[in-house]
């Protein structure tokens, strides 16, 4: 089915779609969504079904204003000052909140859980059509386990038979950041462009005395956050990372690859270091996609580019400091969350 432009008109066909329980590609300032009624028990089911993803895995909800999130969760009383104050600095934008979900939102939604994700993202086209049907759930508009699209084609490559709003490249390119609001602390179950590091210092400026905590990779059944499990945003082809120092991450295991093999190598450090990778292994002429100047917004894209062409070994180097360290801060270490997934953790030490 056709890439549809943001126009009034289409905007209204896609909303229709919705209410009538179907799923539609949908842009967002992260990456695109699989957008279909929060409201509907068939409807989720049906992004699912479409995606191929198990029921383990739960559906971040998308509204547009604080009035609508109302319909979609319940916010305890402890909870109400510090997201407040979160919501103020990064809503609308690529923050989800994890609260407890209402009883309009069905559990199959959910992944059987009491708990439902929120966000409000700020992409006018994603804004427009909520406005339209209203809440949306929207994983990425994805198969499970495969690469998050920032482009319509790349929804149209894993999806042919759905309507795609066309809303060009996700400014942003990666999923939002997930966080849950306990008594004790604020737990970031995935990383996004919204860091650890923003959060502490937005809580400072404020007051809030409530420590910051991460999660580490997840291999358990059921997901309180989607994005979590060791392999994601996975490729056909033997993928590895680089690095110097192993990363303190569960799930590593270290790999080799094969140097007479033809090797892609996706650069997200710089110029020097892709060099200094290419003579420590001894590759010859291995093809490069060089994405340091943007490699937040360019990564799944890279991926896609090198999966459409074929490649049978994938050598991808993490940002500067986590190739030297094997760990990194900010959105360095969002990043590497999504490459270490890429890569289902395996890591080739570099000399």
């Amino acid at each position: 089915m056709p890439i549809l432009e943001p126009t009034k008109e289409n905007i209204k066909y896609c909303a229709d779609l919705i209410k009538a329980d179907q799923v539609i590609g949908m842009p967002t300032e992260t990456v695109y969504g699989l957008a279909a009624n929060a409201f509907s028990q068939k409807a989720c089911e049906q992004i699912y079904i479409t995606k191929q993803r198990p029921p383990t895995d739960p559906l971040i909800v998308h509204v547009s204003s604080l009035e609508m999130l109302q319909s979609v969760c319940v916010i305890k009383d402890f909870q109400k000052p510090v997201f407040e104050i979160l919501q103020k600095a990064f809503w609308p934008g690529p923050l989800t909140f994890i609260f407890q979900k209402s009883a309009a939102i069905p559990l199959v939604c959910t992944a059987n859980q009491e708990t439902v994700g929120v966000r409000f993202p700020v992409h006018p086209v994603a804004l427009q059509l909520i406005e339209a049907s209203g809440p949306l759930a929207a994983p990425s508009a994805n198969l499970f386990g495969h690469v998050s699209p920032t482009r319509s084609t790349h929804v149209s490559d894993d999806f042919s038979e759905i309507y795609i709003l066309n809303g060009d490249q996700s400014d942003i390119g990666i999923e939002s950041t997930v966080l849950m609001i306990r008594e004790s602390e604020i737990f970031i179950f995935r990383k996004g462009f919204v860091t650890k590091e923003k959060i502490q210092q937005v809580l400072q400026q404020n007051n809030i005395q409530l420590p910051v905590n991460e999660n580490q990779v997840s291999q358990s059944a059921v997901q309180v956050a989607p994005g979590c499990l060791t392999t994601h945003y996975a490729i056909n082809s033997h993928t590895v990372f680089a690095s110097k120092n192993q990363c303190p991450i569960l799930g590593v295991t270290q790999s080799t690859i094969d140097p007479t093999v033809q090797t892609w190598i996706i650069n997200c450090a710089d110029e020097a270091t892709c060099e200094y990778l290419i003579s420590s292994l001894h590759l010859t002429n291995p093809l490069k996609q060089q994405i340091f100047d943007d490699p937040l917004k360019k990564y799944f894209d890279a991926l896609r580019f090198i999966e459409k062409i074929g490649s049978k070994q994938l050598i991808i180097i993490p940002g500067k400091t986590v190739f030297e360290t094997g760990k990194g801060e900010g959105t360095e270490a969002s990043l590497f969350d999504r490459i270490f997934r890429s890569a289902s953790g395996k890591w080739l030490k570099i000399e």
